[in-house]
């Protein structure tokens, strides 16, 4: 992605000037160390923030429900088995110590019977 080359270049030639990015995922780039911590003179958007986004957003469901032990992730069965999203979700879960469970979309409305 242009955006992403153009960024990394842009923190090779300065540590001063602020920089504003548009990336897919600014800590797999090595734009910043973390997303919740990014430090330096980065900032921006993150289309897919990868695993740190997605262990977040399971971190805040367990502050919801204490006592949370699985999560229902919902995909289709290509995303799950092939994609970097699917990846990312796992590992989120993983380090918060939380069973991930798939739900392929095709059997959504049997699901939950």
């Amino acid at each position: 992605m242009f955006s992403s080359a153009l960024a990394l270049a842009f923190k090779a030639a300065t540590t001063v000037i602020p920089i504003v990015a548009q990336t897919s995922d600014p800590v797999a780039l090595g734009l910043v160390p973390s997303l919740a911590h990014p430090g330096g003179n980065i900032t921006g958007v993150a289309s897919d923030a990868g695993w740190q986004l997605y262990e977040k957003w399971i971190e805040l469901l367990k502050e919801l429900v204490p006592k949370l032990s699985s999560v229902f992730f919902l995909a289709s069965q290509p995303h799950w088995e092939g994609r970097e999203t699917s990846v990312a979700v796992r590992e989120g879960a993983k380090r918060t110590g939380t069973s991930l469970i798939p739900i392929p979309a095709g059997r959504c409305a049997t699901c939950l019977q």
